[in-house]
């Protein structure tokens, strides 16, 4: 499993990369990376990227409450939190059902599963060449 994640301040976007397989786990390290940057905030955008996600194991419970965390850390009270996930691939949006499911139960997040980088580019109305790039990037 690889994750790593950029801020755009100037956008507001958070983005986080997956590939490869996912463990519950591996989103509580990522949390703890969260509240040790000085860049990660309320009222960010977030785009997870699961275009490179090959399978995942989930422990339902578990990922509550990380979902508690990150609403903590990304949701500024003002607005709803924008969450979109990029799934192009078929065992992306698999993946992503469940999860869709949970976030949507919250009246102030505003989720999109997106299938094409134009539709995440409309939905946080930035060039769609920005997203293309984050999508794109290979270290």
């Amino acid at each position: 499993m690889s994750v790593s994640y950029t801020i755009l301040p100037d956008l507001g976007i958070h983005y986080v990369r997956y590939g490869g397989h996912h463990q519950t786990h591996h989103t509580d390290l990522l949390i703890e990376d969260y509240r040790r940057d000085r860049m990660v905030r309320a009222g960010l955008r977030s785009v997870l990227d699961f275009s490179r996600i090959l399978s995942a194991e989930l422990d339902v419970s578990k990922r509550r409450k990380q979902m508690d965390a990150l609403y903590g850390l990304f949701k500024d009270p003002a607005v709803d939190w924008c969450i979109t996930y990029y799934c192009p691939t078929e065992v992306s949006r698999g993946l992503t059902e469940m999860q869709q499911k949970m976030w949507e139960a919250r009246p102030d997040v505003d989720f999109l599963l997106a299938t094409k980088i134009e539709s995440i580019a409309t939905k946080l109305d930035v060039p769609v060449k920005a997203i293309r790039d984050l999508v794109n990037y290979e270290e």
